[in-house]
C-alpha cells in the first residue's frame, strides 16, 4: 500500500515553566527565611541560658583570691550545670576554711612566740657576762622560754594537724582502763595528791589517744 507518513510535535513553553520554577523558589527562600527568623531568637535564648552557669562558673573562680573567698556561685534548677554549680560552691567553701584556718594558726604562732623571744633578748641583752649568778639564772629563765616555746610549737603544729581527716581514729575503749592509765600519767605531772573516785565501767567508742592528750592538758593546767 502507499507510505503513511506521521509527526508529533510536543510544544513545551519555557516561560510558562521558568515562572513556576521561580515561583516554587521563591516560596521556598520565603519560608526558609521565616523559619531561620523564627528559630534564631529561640536559639539564641537557649543558648545563652545555657551558657550563663558556665560564665558565672568562670567569673567566681577568676574573682576567687586570698582577699576575696566569699564569691559562689548562683545554683538554679537540678540539671547538670546546675548540679556543677553546686559542686563548685563546696570546693570553694573548703578553699576558704583552709585558708582561714592557715591564717589563724599563722597569728597563733605570732602571738604565742613573741613573748618567749622577747624575754629571752632582753635577758640576753641585760646579761652581765662578769657576773656567774647573772649567767647561771639567765641561762636558766633562757632554757626554761626555749623549751615552752617547743611546747608551743608542738601544740600549734597539733593544731594543724587537726584539720586532717584521720586526726580522730575513734575505736571500742575500755573507759575505765583508760582512766587508770591517764591517771597513772597524770602522777608524774608534779607532787599532788592524785585521787580518783570512781570511773565508768563501760566500752565507749572514742579516740583514746586524743582523749589521754585532752585530760592530760586539763592536769597540767591544775598543777600550775
Amino acid at each position: 500500500g502507499p507510505a503513511s507518513t506521521a509527526a508529533l510535535v510536543h510544544v513545551i513553553d519555557m516561560r510558562r515553566y521558568s515562572a513556576s520554577f521561580r515561583s516554587t523558589m521563591l516560596l521556598y527562600a520565603v519560608s526558609a527565611g521565616g523559619t531561620v527568623a523564627l528559630v534564631a531568637p529561640l536559639a539564641w535564648f537557649a543558648v545563652t541560658r545555657l551558657l550563663r552557669p558556665i560564665g558565672e562558673l568562670r567569673r567566681a573562680t577568676d574573682s576567687i583570691d586570698e582577699r576575696d573567698l566569699t564569691t559562689r556561685v548562683a545554683v538554679r534548677g537540678r540539671d547538670d550545670l546546675s548540679a556543677l554549680a553546686g559542686a563548685v560552691n563546696r570546693m570553694l567553701d573548703r578553699v576558704q576554711r583552709s585558708v582561714e584556718t592557715q591564717r589563724e594558726l599563722l597569728d597563733d604562732v605570732g602571738h604565742e612566740l613573741r613573748t618567749p623571744i622577747t624575754v629571752v633578748r632582753g635577758h640576753l641583752e641585760l646579761i652581765d657576762a662578769a657576773d656567774p649568778d647573772d649567767v647561771r639564772q639567765t641561762r636558766e629563765l633562757a632554757l626554761d622560754e626555749l623549751d615552752r616555746m617547743g611546747t608551743l610549737v608542738a601544740g600549734l603544729l597539733e593544731v594543724a594537724r587537726s584539720s586532717s581527716v584521720d586526726f580522730v581514729s575513734p575505736a571500742p575503749t575500755d573507759v575505765a582502763a583508760l582512766t587508770a592509765q591517764v591517771l597513772d600519767k597524770a602522777r608524774a605531772l608534779g607532787p599532788r595528791d592524785w585521787i580518783l573516785d570512781s570511773s565508768a565501767e563501760a566500752t565507749a567508742v572514742l579516740d583514746p589517744t586524743r582523749v589521754t592528750e585532752a585530760w592530760l592538758e586539763l592536769a597540767t593546767n591544775a598543777v600550775k
